[in-house]
């Protein structure tokens, strides 16, 4: 499977994703003075989520499952959350799974690495 899609109408990074191994590979690029480069590389067992806040800001949400009685499981886990600066990609905190649409909304959550 592979997931390729611009993150906005002009201008905008361009997301692609792919499951290879036992995981999804996740790389955003963006085109800026001429040229493409890679502005952020990510991987983890669950599918990323990407979020636009009012301002038309993205975050995009990388989860790490964990395992649970033999099953992979979201609700263990936790979430790298990664926000657009207008150049790059801040890896601004680790969250639990549960917590992780709290954080893209609200700067005081709590970390949990």
């Amino acid at each position: 499977m592979v997931n390729l899609y611009p993150l906005g109408e002009l201008g905008a990074r361009l997301f692609t994703s792919w499951v290879g191994g036992s995981a999804y590979h996740i790389r955003v690029f963006a085109y800026e003075d001429g040229h493409v480069r890679q502005v952020l590389d990510a991987a983890s067992r669950g599918m990323p989520e990407v979020t636009i806040d009012d301002q038309e800001r993205e975050a995009i949400l990388v989860t790490h499952m964990e395992m649970k009685d033999g099953q992979w499981s979201r609700g263990e886990g936790t979430t790298d959350v990664y926000k657009w600066n207008g150049k790059t990609y801040d890896s601004s905190r680790t969250v639990s799974w549960r917590d992780r649409f709290q954080c893209v909304a609200n700067a005081t959550c709590t970390s949990v690495k």
